[in-house]
């Protein structure tokens, strides 16, 4: 007779168990209410002080300051120093009318309590299985270039002041008619000017008549620039305004062509002008 063998035979590990679903979070706790902010309120001025110290109390440094009219409730502009933790001094251009400013000192307040903490957090949820990694595409072709602005335009050229001074007659040479005085030569321009008035001025009036002198261009008259000037305007200049265009290398003059009764002495002809 064959005997058979009864053992005990160990079946496989099973699965672990499925992952708990996590619970709905509690809800936050309110937030504390907001503290208080310090603030103070004054008016300043009294129609002869430009400085005003302004004690607020607030134990500190770390304050707004804002300074209004009073009336039209529109904010001044003045020089504010935090002289203390509590004062502040205020100075003014010019010294304000009685009680014509307000100013308002804000502190920092206190923050609020913090409100108390939220639920309990549940149970944590079933971890889901990672999907598969999908292949990379291709890398994307390169963007065209972009296109260069356009260049701005340019800036309009600058104007030069090119105001002349010409002494005809020197302050202690007694004037003459049909005469170029001391000056024949006249200035020869080194850039092209255009010239809008001249002011012929004296060292010593005329007895009586008019002095009257002009402006040459190259050795001619300057159309528009003769003057007429009677004794009692001549120590303080008769002015003509007029458009005189002056060419490079062109060449002014002052020229006398007439003078009162026991002419008297100097001429200065100054002359304003604008580069193009």
């Amino acid at each position: 007779m064959a005997w058979g063998y009864t053992g005990n035979i160990k079946g496989a590990t099973g699965d672990d168990g499925a992952q708990g679903i996590q619970g709905v979070a509690g809800n936050d706790g309110a937030d504390g209410a907001d503290g208080a902010t310090p603030a103070f309120t004054d008016t300043v001025g009294d129609g002869a002080t430009t400085s005003f110290p302004v004690t607020h109390n607030l134990d500190s440094r770390s304050v707004g300051v804002t300074v209004y009219d009073t009336t039209t409730y529109e904010e001044v502009n003045c020089d504010k120093f935090h002289t203390t933790v509590d004062i502040v001094t205020l100075v003014f251009e010019t010294a304000p009318a009685t009680d014509a400013y307000t100013v308002v000192v804000v502190g920092v307040g206190p923050a609020g309590p913090e409100g108390p903490s939220g639920g309990e957090q549940g149970i944590q949820g079933i971890q889901g299985i990672q999907g598969i990694q999908g292949i990379p595409g291709d890398d994307g072709a390169d963007g065209a270039d972009g296109t260069n602005g356009t260049n701005g335009t340019d800036g309009a050229d600058g104007v030069g002041v090119a105001d002349v001074s010409i002494v005809a007659f020197g302050i202690n040479t007694d004037r003459e008619a049909a005469s170029y005085g001391d000056f024949p030569f006249g200035v020869k321009l080194q850039r092209a000017v255009t010239f809008s008035s001249v002011t012929f001025r004296v060292g010593t009036a005329d007895a009586s008549g008019n002095l009257v002198a002009e402006i040459r261009k190259n050795g001619s008259q300057v159309s528009g620039t003769s003057t007429t000037i009677a004794a009692a305007s001549q120590v303080t200049g008769g002015t003509s305004t007029g458009t005189w265009v002056f060419a490079l290398g062109d060449i002014i003059t002052v020229y006398v062509t007439g003078v009162g009764t026991t002419p008297g002495k100097g001429l200065i002809a100054d002359i304003q002008g604008l580069t193009p």
